[in-house]
């Protein structure tokens, strides 16, 4: 069972990455030393962070326990030291319960910000994009979920965050590290959402492509149609004609 637990990941990357990716740089990220390597943001009397279910065991698991008031900023995070300029992508599992048998809003998220220092605290988050996400709101409406607010095991990517326009997962490094962060949030007296995670991967592009104008570490028709949508812009003084 381990042996097919270490393996997992490495299946979900060569199904996932096309072309020019490397291994794993989180620590741990399937989970099979509970949640050693992994920091936690938030207290525990809100929402408790906690070896789970996993896919297969273990995983992780966030389960909101206080439901008096809102609570937001509770997860369990890892930063890795990148390479300013260079390309990363992240993939992972999921699967939760967010309606939680109450009809408010909970909502989970996998946020990706880079840091200097590679410590995360609350009043940092809103400087991270919210990458992918599943919100449970009967009322402002639902995201990447049914009106069950329940969900099985999914890839992360199935979910991305519609909030964002022509979203890719491709996140150039601007600062020293790198920080993948997942939360569980919700408003006053919403039920006990929780969510179990696993088989999380942080990986780097390699080698840059000379036609990868997305960096994307892919070379396919989307650079295509970069290059066509440029096609015979000029801005030189002297050699358009």
């Amino acid at each position: 069972m381990v042996f097919i637990k270490k393996l997992i990941p490495i299946l979900l990357l060569g199904l996932s990455v096309h072309c020019c990716f490397g291994y794993n740089l989180l620590d741990n990220g399937d989970f099979a030393a509970s949640l050693s390597d992994w920091s936690l943001l938030g207290t525990s009397s809100e929402v408790t962070k906690t070896a789970g279910e996993g896919n297969p065991d273990p995983g992780a698991e966030l389960l909101r326990v206080y439901t008096a008031d809102a609570v937001n900023s509770n997860g369990i995070y890892q930063a890795i030291p990148v390479t300013v300029g260079k390309s990363y992508q992240v993939y992972g599992q999921w699967k939760g319960d967010l309606r939680a048998g109450i009809d408010v809003r909970n909502w989970t998220e996998v946020y990706v910000l880079f840091d200097t220092d590679g410590v995360l605290d609350a009043s940092e988050i809103a400087t991270g994009q919210i990458v992918y996400k599943k919100r449970y709101d009967s009322i402002s409406g639902l995201m990447n979920l049914d009106s069950s607010g329940i969900w099985d095991w999914e890839d992360f990517t199935d979910s991305p965050n519609t909030d964002i326009a022509n979203f890719e997962n491709n996140f150039v490094a601007d600062d020293s590290y790198m920080i993948v962060y997942i939360n569980l949030g919700g408003r006053a007296l919403a039920g006990n959402a929780n969510v179990f995670v696993d088989n999380i991967i942080l990986t780097a592009c390699q080698e840059k492509l000379a036609a990868d104008f997305n960096l994307d570490c892919v070379v396919d028709v989307n650079d295509l149609v970069m290059l066509a949508s440029s096609w015979l812009d000029c801005k030189s003084q002297s050699d358009c004609n």
